[in-house]
Order: structure tokens, then C-alpha cells, then sequence
């Protein structure tokens, strides 16, 4: 998978069955972010839409606790959502090394 021109150093997070979540820097100022790219080379113009209507809706949320869209590349290709990255961790990855306790999966549930 290629990235977007100008992001460098990308760890997969996520493989959905549409579209693959990275982990990246931003090349021009060394920001870290996290891209969401179709996985076809190629995307169907449906799968654009799909990300373009995702950057729309997030861009109209102000709250601090829901993610930031910082932009919406189409221009270049692969297309890709570029969203913050706030450091979080997969709730899978953190479940294969800690066993919650009831009321702590409750709490996340």
C-alpha cells in the first residue's frame, strides 16, 4: 500500500474489509496522524464519496471528545482521510495483554 504524498513512516492499525487505517507522520512538519485509505489501489468513486461524507461530518463536530478530521486528500493518490492522532491504542491490542476486570469492561462497554 502506497501512502499519500508527503507522509513517511506508517504502522497499520486497522484492516478493515473496505479501507486501511495507518498511523503516519506528516512529512512537512512531523506531525503524527492517522490515515484512513481505501484498500483498492484504485477506489471505487463510491468509496471517495464514503470518506469525503465521513471528513464532512466529523469536520462539523466540536466537541473534544470526538476526533479531529484535519483534512481530506484527493488530489493524490492513494485518496485518504487524514485524521488526528491523539495516541490511543486499539482496545483488541491492549485486550491481549490485560485481562479487565467486570466492572472495567462494563465501564468501557
Amino acid at each position: 500500500m502506497s501512502l499519500p504524498e508527503g507522509f513517511t513512516d506508517a504502522a497499520k492499525v486497522h484492516e478493515g474489509e473496505n479501507f486501511i487505517v495507518l498511523r503516519a507522520r506528516r512529512v512537512q512538519d512531523n506531525s503524527p496522524l492517522i490515515l484512513k485509505l481505501p484498500r483498492q489501489e484504485y477506489p471505487a468513486p463510491s468509496e471517495i464519496a464514503r470518506l469525503n461524507r465521513e471528513y464532512e461530518l466529523l469536520r462539523q463536530f466540536k466537541s473534544t471528545e470526538a476526533i479531529k478530521a484535519v483534512g481530506f486528500i484527493v488530489n493524490n493518490h492513494p485518496p485518504a482521510l487524514v485524521l488526528e492522532d491523539f495516541g490511543g491504542k486499539a482496545l483488541e491490542d491492549i485486550m491481549e495483554t490485560k485481562a479487565f476486570e467486570l466492572d472495567e469492561f462494563l465501564e468501557i462497554a
